[in-house]
């Protein structure tokens, strides 16, 4: 990656750290509701199919709160983010996975200061859901296109 694009890549990640810790923060009032997009609906959809999957009960409660789904939203984002900056390492899974463990907790216990606010493990966990999954989806992409990707850049600089 060239400097430049490293350089955005790493500015736009610490701002969306910011941002996420920041948010976790407001009071739940205090949230911007643009960030609320729907996430209600989501789980109810979920809980719905899930419903139809276990038996004839319809259920009409989310089983997973909108929270927890915007909470592996925002820390699939994160993660996502992550990996290009931790992946010339060579630990960069654990790297990824530890930063959005640090960031989820660090989140948590600062939520614990904020009026209104309650630290939760399940929020912990869902964020560490959607740090996996973009850890995931990140080596089923190199695995791939790496390859693809690697054999173009040794064209390009021949």
């Amino acid at each position: 990656m060239p400097v430049n694009a490293r350089r955005i890549v790493v500015v736009v990640w610490l701002a969306y750290s910011v941002a996420v810790l920041g948010i976790s923060i407001l009071p739940s009032e205090a949230v911007p509701k643009f960030l609320m997009f729907g996430w209600d609906k989501i789980a109810n959809a979920i809980a719905y199919l899930a419903s139809l999957l276990a038996d004839d009960t319809v259920y009409t409660y989310p089983i997973i709160g909108w929270d927890k789904i915007a909470h592996a939203s925002a820390f699939l984002g994160l993660g996502a983010l992550t990996v290009p900056v931790m992946l010339h390492r060579k630990q960069w899974i654990t790297l990824t996975v530890g930063y959005g463990l640090a960031i989820a907790v660090l989140s948590e216990w600062l939520q614990s200061y904020a009026p209104g606010r309650t630290p939760s493990t399940a929020d912990v966990a869902a964020d560490l859901i959607g740090t996996g999954t973009a850890v995931i989806v990140s080596i089923l992409w190199l695995r791939l296109f790496g390859r693809a990707f690697a054999s173009h850049v040794k064209q390009t600089r021949a």
